[in-house]
């Protein structure tokens, strides 16, 4: 692999120019899979974060008193994070860290950071961890000191109280812990070369508890201690470092609790591999302000050579210098005194476990008093330890003495899944007495349980994950124009498919019993205009309304003292406000009246007489409310009658002295169609005039002035025609969203589809819309929800929530236009309605949701998670086929029936998660203990001169037993029947044909017109398939020299990868052959590869590697590789690619909007292109890695990228998914300038020491042998993770780091003027660089002929967007020449990274 790229430097260059491909590499879902966990003081003084090591990937976390685990940030380590523990380091006040000069110093009192680029270690402690960079790194939490609260977060409030402890958690601390928060490298050591050598490098990492040793071990043979400052840290340098030889392979390793402040024990359980036994080894050492510092003892103890595996030794604090021994089956007690004086009778119990369930893992609560001790305890008090057992059983293990060990079995009402190998302990309130146990899942999820003094537990918080990932697939299941994840999870009975996607996260603050079936609308009130927080909550149900007051907390129901008709259904119920400063008054419009009152809200009202009497309006004679809204003390409603609907404006006008309401008609005017909504806009500055939007069937949506002076005049009407797929253009509701620079219209559409304008006022007071862009968000009726319009409150909206399938939260951003994100509410619940309520100040995007028929009081977060949907499979699933035309997911799984695993197929629904149909593989002889497991699976449309079959391609593996080496396999082809049922449709799995092999059949792949590929073995078969005669026939057989792992074809081109790489066939079909064309170089585990189209493959190998390779048919060299277009390290290894659009899938097409404004009177609507029409239907029919449509995917090697391109999704066995995305030259020139500064930069810089662009190479690196010099290789991709940290840099140090590169700003430049500069020109005294204060900003969307396309696919175009070539020349030549200022470049920046980081979430 070290010659990978082997290639002379002028062949690279002639790759780099002839090709046009540019690959950017983005992690969209991290690692779910916890290999280390510790509970630390980072943000305060207090020990209160929990901190999750992901492989490559750190994560900041906190619990809520609740027990609610709440996630901070995510950091990419780029490395990967072997050990991870904490070093107490005890500040003595707060630290400084300079990214600038790249120092540690101490605050000062009166220090002020005016640039905002200094960063603060709020913290106590520091984390040390081992990773494959061969360094020992310290890392300390920092944030950007202007950012942090004044007390260095010490400030967090935890008040006890429902609704009280959110709105302090979320809405300070965390806040700017998300905002600036990171971890930094303040000290590295050189332990070993970079790699995984298991005797050189290092593996296993444990603290003393004082913090005065650190010891550090290799897999076997050597160990190493570094002598740290006792007490206080500034300064994490080693006293002392020296190496350790201890023979044998180290299993554990842990510092003792100490007897007094001078000995320090270390003890080991290692295994002599010359004896063949396990022995416990002790090591004394000294403090190093110890008289006898130099002296070293050892000490060992042989085991028994018949005892079960060590799996844990378990430091006790509250018996110093004492252990637990755990093997598979017991647990002994041993002091140190027993292993100095060679005593192996140690105080035994058995563990309680049954079976062959294995203790995985322990944890026991750390506080104070622990780390204070230093002198030896006269009375030892009761040290208790959680133990988990890997079937769920979680254990509270009491010592009471030293011969007296304790089991108590923790009681929970569901149990807990697979306990995996972390767990810690968290005391929030230490008052209470209760705990939190944080329980990492074993190839399931895990979970928080809170335990009570009384040993009872109960599942706060589930931690989800979804690894290991055999398989998955891209889907459109939802027909929401972007595709979702669905991938195969889990082991055993806890196997699943796992649906998952970014969304935003809900806080459910409360939530009700089941008590609000039928509800149809709600309100939030206030009871003042002049009032921030909400007083009421009205709730119209199908057949009555209710109205609620919020008193202490809690909703009171005051339904019969509202003055309101109870027995209807409402259709608007709203504050009414005027001049006067009334208080308290409410309007309910229901079909036939219209009511305005008071509410009784305590007893005191109710006697009062000087309170309003309710008023009643009812219509005319035949008449019926349609729809309804409010505004102020304006109540517009439509009337129905014989002669069509009639809008109608009423007044109400409130005497306060004589406590008298009046309704008053005010005007009236025919509507020439029905209408399906009414919302009322208060004025701002962007409605300037009271208006409300009428949408009807005809269908537009009307917009009515409200203003007295034209009270009724429409101001503009809004045709909506063939905006959505089903054309059910029917509005049903609508709003306006953006700010006095750039806003938003959007229509909700009644089959799930919103239409959203430009927006904009005209001087003679008139709205103007243009550039409609549809998005598809569900199949139900759109209804947005928005906050009750006020005239004194600037109703300005920026966020607004969607309602259809499932809730979205639609966000406005200046740079990018419209953000859509889906709000992840319990597993993606319907909910039902919604409503914006206040009930605190603090407490910002809050709602009430009615979901499953009960009242939720919300609080979304201004942060995206990972979500998902769990379909339970209850055995482990292999592989995922989704067959598109019956909708239905085939899941090949394995059981663990007895005697033996056999392989089952179920048909699963993925919108209900039901079973319809299990089909078992028996295997030829049914008795015998062969195991069959399936190995592939794709589908293949068959077509035939009267009709086209779809059909459902299996491969399997048949293993045999030990003495017989020889494995076999079979294909065989199903299809679904489907019948009429009674209680439905029935699915059945109906197998065709079958065929026997002589090998394991790891791939398949359809091929041209009626041919099938078939890996067997190392055997390439054609096989063709007579329907007809129902005859499966083996055409061709090609013997290669190694297994087949992976098959693809475009067209009659063929990659085959075996287990030493990838290689190009072709297939001729009128001589029914294959003919080899070229293959890899060098030698690679294959794991999955898909072709783009017959010259471009992209492959993932077993070592963690993804990686392009391109067929040049004119190379005439005699060697016939193909050549290498990028390698990518991702650390983990990738199971399968896949193609799909995380990203919103627009539409084209043109479409007259009949707007007053010439200008933009004919405007083009974005709806989906062919291209992703067929590629969705290719996916859900042959939903296999072929791109039979391989021209439309975007990633023709020499053409530049124009449209959109295919992103290439891979999923790793330890859950995260990984994006490959085709980018434009130019931009890939910048970030590529830019990488090579931030892997440098001290902020961005791998913080565990790596050496980035090797890492990502995987130690690819060639020498060119005609000059015998080491040279970096071309590799034509993007470092996505490493790039988007610019993003999270304040604008001082983007300047900073953009001013300070000569590259940059060269290349930054030809980017904006769209033109290539040479060094002696870029030099030149006549191109100007400006200053920031001479800074000529570029605004966004400011020229008339900007055509908008946000939610275009072609998210890398950056041009398209605010710095196209025409718009950034005309405003550079106005100043006179070609002038770039480092600001503009620092804003290209932010925006090509942030449109490219829209595909991630």
């Amino acid at each position: 692999m070290a010659a990978y790229f082997d290639f002379t430097e002028n062949k690279e260059k002639e790759l780099e120019n002839s090709c046009k491909v540019r690959v950017y590499a983005r992690t969209a879902v991290n690692s779910c899979v916890i290999t280390g966990m510790v509970i630390c003081a980072l943000r305060s003084k207090e020990r209160k974060d929990v901190v999750f090591a992901k492989e490559t990937v750190l994560e900041l976390l906190e619990i809520t008193p609740e027990g609610a685990l709440v996630s901070i940030f995510e950091q990419p380590v780029f490395g990967t994070i072997k050990d991870i523990k904490v070093l107490h380091s005890r500040f003595p006040q707060s630290m400084i860290y300079d990214p600038i000069d790249d120092c540690v110093q101490l605050k000062n009192e009166d220090y002020f950071d005016n640039q905002n680029v200094k960063r603060v270690i709020p913290g106590q402690d520091v984390l040390v961890c081992l990773s494959d960079s061969g360094m020992l790194s310290f890392l300390a939490y920092t944030e950007y000191y202007n950012d942090i609260d004044n007390s260095g977060g010490e400030n967090v409030r935890r008040n006890k109280g429902k609704g009280k402890v959110i709105p302090e958690i979320i809405g300070s601390n965390v806040e700017s812990s998300r905002k600036s928060g990171r971890f930094q490298v303040i000290k590295e050591i050189v332990l070993s070369m970079p790699g995984l050598d298991y005797q050189k490098s290092r593996s296993k990492l444990c603290i003393d508890p004082t913090g005065r040793l650190i010891a550090v071990a290799a897999w076997q043979n050597t160990f190493q201690l570094f002598s740290v400052y006792r007490g206080a840290k500034l300064t994490f340098d080693p006293i002392n470092t020296k190496e350790y030889q201890q023979d044998g392979v180290i299993w554990h390793m842990t510092f003792l609790y100490p007897m007094d402040d001078m000995r320090i024990l270390l003890a080991m359980i290692i295994y002599n591999e010359k004896e063949k036994q396990p022995m416990i080894v002790i090591y004394q050492f000294w403090a190093a302000d110890s008289p006898e510092r130099d002296v070293i003892n050892y000490y060992s103890l042989q085991l028994d050579k018949d005892s079960s595996l060590p799996l844990h030794i378990i430091p006790l604090p509250n018996y110093p210098e004492s252990l637990l021994y755990v093997t598979e089956t017991e647990m002994c007690f041993i002091q140190t005194q027993n292993v100095i004086a060679g005593h192996n009778e140690f105080y035994k119990v058995p563990l309680p476990v049954k079976g062959k369930a294995l203790m995985t893992s322990y944890a026991y609560p750390m506080d104070a008093s622990i780390l204070k001790r230093s002198s030896l305890i006269e009375s030892h008090p009761k040290q208790y330890v959680y133990a988990g057992i890997e079937d769920g059983t979680l254990y509270r293990i009491e010592i009471i003495d030293e011969k007296n060990i304790i089991f108590s079995l923790i009681q929970k009402e569901n149990g807990l899944n697979c306990i995996g190998e972390c767990m810690s302990v968290l005391c929030v309130e230490e008052e209470s007495g209760e705990e939190f146990i944080i329980v990492g899942g074993d190839m399931s999820d895990g979970a928080v349980v809170k335990v009570s003094q009384m040993k009872e537990a109960e599942i706060t918080s589930v931690i989800p994950n979804w690894a290991p990932i055999l398989d998955f697939q891209m889907l459109d299941f939802h027909q929401e124009r972007h595709d979702v994840i669905f991938a195969c999870s889990g082991r055993g009975k806890y196997g699943s498919i796992r649906e998952l996607r970014r969304a935003i996260g809900v806080n459910v603050m409360t939530r009700t019993d089941a008590e609000f079936g039928g509800v149809t609308s709600l309100w939030g009130l206030k009871y003042s205009s002049e009032d921030l927080i909400d007083s009421f909550l009205a709730l119209s149900f199908a057949n009555s309304t209710r109205l609620m007051f919020i008193r202490g907390g809690e909703l009171d129901d005051i339904s019969e003292n509202s003055g309101f008709d109870l027995e209807v259904c409402s259709l608007c119920i709203s504050n009414i406000c005027d001049t006067t400063g009334v208080k308290g008054v409410l309007t309910q419009v229901h079909r036939n009246a219209v009511i305005v009152s008071e509410p009784r809200i305590d007893k005191i009202s109710l006697l009062e007489e000087g309170v309003f009497k309710t008023i009643r309006w009812i219509p005319p004679e035949n008449s019926i409310i349609e729809v309804a809204s409010a505004y102020e003390n304006i109540i517009v409603i439509s009337l129905l009658n014989i002669n069509g609907s009639i809008i109608t404006v009423l007044r109400v006008d409130i005497d306060y002295e004589k406590k008298q309401i009046e309704i008053i008609k005010i005007a009236e005017s025919l509507l020439d169609s029905q209408p399906c909504f009414i919302k009322c806009i208060s004025p701002s500055s962007l409605v300037p005039i009271p208006m409300c939007m009428i949408g009807t069937f005809k269908p537009c949506i009307k917009f009515i002035s409200l203003n007295m002076n034209n009270l009724l005049q429409t101001l503009h009407e809004e045709v909506l025609v063939d905006y959505s797929i089903t054309k059910v253009n029917i509005p049903e509701s609508a709003c306006i969203i953006g700010n006095n620079e750039k806003a938003y219209f959007l229509a909700g559409l009644r089959e799930g589809t919103i239409v959203y304008f430009q927006w904009s006022w005209s001087s003679d007071d008139k709205p103007m819309l243009s550039r409609p862009i549809v998005r598809r968000i569900g199949t139900f009726p759109v209804k947005f929800i928005t906050p009750q319009p006020y005239s004194n409150i600037e109703s300005n909206i920026t966020v607004v929530l969607a309602l259809s399938d499932r809730p979205w939260q639609i966000e406005h951003n200046q740079h990018t236009g419209l953000n859509f994100a889906c709000v992840a509410f319990e597993h993606y619940e319907h909910v039902q309605e919604a409503a914006v309520f206040n009930y605190d100040e603090t407490i910002k995007q809050s709602y009430m949701f009615i979901s499953k028929n009960c009242l939720n009081f919300v609080q979304l977060n201004n942060f995206i998670k990972n979500n998902i949907k769990t379909i339970d499979v209850y055995d482990t699933p292999r592989r995922l086929y989704y067959d598109g035309h019956n909708k239905l997911f085939i899941v090949a799984c394995t059981s663990s029936q007895l005697p033996f695993p056999t392989s089952i197929l179920k048909l699963i629904d993925p919108s209900s998660g039901e079973i319809k149909h299990e089909y078992n593989l028996s295997v030829h002889n049914e008795f015998s203990d062969n195991r069959e497991a399936v190995y592939s699976i794709t589908g293949w449309k068959y077509s035939t001169i009267r009709q086209e079959f779809r059909f459902i391609c299996i491969g399997t593996g048949i293993h045999c037993p030990p003495d017989n080496d020889i494995n076999q396999g079979r294909f065989m082809i199903f299809n679904i029947k489907k019948s009429n049922h009674e209680y439905g449709i029935a699915y059945e799995l109906n197998k065709i044909k079958e065929k026997s092999l002589n090998g394991i059949v790891h791939a398949i792949c359809p091929l041209i017109d009626k041919y099938i590929l078939v890996g067997e073995g190392r055997t390439l078969n054609v096989l063709k398939f007579n329907l007809e005669e129902n005859k499966l026939t083996k055409m061709i057989s090609r013997e290669l020299r190694w297994p087949i792992l992976s098959i693809n074809s475009s067209g009659n081109k063929i990659c085959v990868g075996t287990q030493k790489g990838l290689s190009f066939f072709e297939f001729e079909v009128e001589k029914e052959r294959i003919n080899f064309l070229k293959m890899e170089k060098h030698a690679r585990l294959i794991g999955d590869s898909i072709m783009l189209n017959e010259n471009l493959v992209i492959g993932a190998d077993k070592c963690g590697n993804v990686f392009g390779l391109l067929y040049d048919k004119e190379d005439q060299t005699i060697v016939p590789c193909l050549r290498p277009l990028f390698s990518f390290y991702e650390g983990e290894i990738v199971s399968k690619l896949r193609i799909g659009n995380l990203g919103y899938r627009t539409e084209n097409s043109n479409n007259n909007n009949n707007c007053d404004d010439d200008d933009t009177s004919a405007s083009s609507i974005t709806v989906e292109s062919n291209l992703n029409k067929e590629n969705r239907e290719h996916r859900e029919e042959n939903n296999d890695n072929n791109a039979n449509n391989e021209k439309e995917l975007g990633w023709d090697i020499n053409k530049d990228l124009k449209n959109s391109a295919a992103v290439i999704v891979g999923c790793s066995l330890l859950g995260s998914v990984f994006l490959f995305m085709r980018i434009e030259l130019k931009a890939f020139r910048l970030l590529s300038v830019l990488q090579n500064v931030l892997e440098k930069w001290p902020t961005t810089k791998p913080c565990l020491g790596n050496d980035n662009t090797k890492f990502r190479l995987s130690n690819h690196v060639a020498f060119n042998s005609s000059s015998n010099s080491l040279y970096r290789p071309t590799n034509l991709i993007i470092d996505g993770e490493m790039v988007s940290q610019f993003l999270r840099l304040t604008k001082f140090e983007q300047l900073k780091i953009v001013e300070s590169n000569f590259e940059i700003m060269k290349i930054g430049k030809e980017y904006l003027l769209g033109e290539d500069i040479d060094e002696g020109k870029f030099l030149d005294d006549s191109i100007e660089i400006l200053e920031d204060d001479d800074v000529i900003m570029i605004h966004h969307h400011d020229d008339e002929d900007y055509e908008m396309s946000i939610e275009d696919d072609d998210v890398h175009s950056v041009k398209r967007e605010s710095f196209g070539d025409s718009d950034v020349k005309g405003k550079i030549a106005g100043k006179g020449g070609k002038q770039v200022s480092p600001k503009e470049i620092v804003d290209v920046l932010n925006f090509i990274l942030s449109e490219l980081n829209m595909q991630v979430s």
